[in-house]
């Protein structure tokens, strides 16, 4: 059984209000509103049971307003965007709060960022990884779900494709892991699915993933 409620008219605006992502303990909620000249990323924090006022980010983190967030960490410090580069395709970029500010967003390294199409990204529950959509070469067709490992300095390193079980010929997109880590929600237009965009789940045993 699934219970919906609408989040109050400070939040849900007369524009669209898109790609929400929230904390593990579910305080703070970022999501993406959609304004006349561009697109904001916006920040409201729980209080109670009382959602406050969102206050705007953009400037703070220097969006020029078609930076789209997609994935947060569980502590609510570390903010994912992908905005398209007409040079570069689709880029990866993070924002992280220090010291009371959020800085300004920096590109992924190159093990993340290529000359292809980066459409996506979230981070693991326990922040080492982070799960992304890209369609590099050597993917099994369109966008494919990739996963690296960030190590003690905070690089990431080398990509590694999740495999044809989770990966179709057709585009994966916007993977989420579950809370324990052993879930991953995606959705995709293969694995002879309803039409267009299906969404999908994925069981993790031991390094495996199972099919979808």
């Amino acid at each position: 059984r699934i219970l919906c409620d609408t989040l109050p008219d400070m939040i849900n605006t007369i524009f669209s209000n898109y790609n929400p992502v929230i904390s593990s303990d579910e305080k703070q909620l970022f999501f993406m509103d959609r304004l006349k000249f561009y697109d904001a990323v916006m920040h409201s924090i729980r209080q109670d049971t009382s959602w406050q006022k969102p206050d705007n980010l953009t400037p703070r983190i220097k969006s020029d307003g078609d930076h789209v967030l997609t994935g947060i960490s569980a502590d609510g410090s570390l903010l994912l965007f992908t905005y398209y580069d007409p040079y570069m395709s689709g880029e990866i970029c993070m924002s992280e709060f220090l010291n009371g500010e959020w800085t300004s967003m920096t590109k992924l390294n190159d093990k993340i960022n290529t000359r292809f199409h980066e459409s996506h990204a979230s981070f693991s529950p326990n922040g080492k990884y982070i799960y992304f959509t890209s369609d590099r070469k050597g993917g099994f067709g369109g966008l494919d779900i990739y996963r690296s490992a960030r190590d003690d300095h905070g690089n990431w390193g080398v990509a590694e494709n999740l495999g044809p079980l989770v990966n179709s010929p057709y585009n994966e997109e916007s993977p989420f892991l579950t809370s324990d880590g052993k879930v991953l929600f995606f959705s995709s237009q293969g694995h002879y699915n309803m039409g267009g965009y299906d969404i999908f789940m994925s069981s993790r045993q031991g390094e495996k993933w199972l099919p979808p």
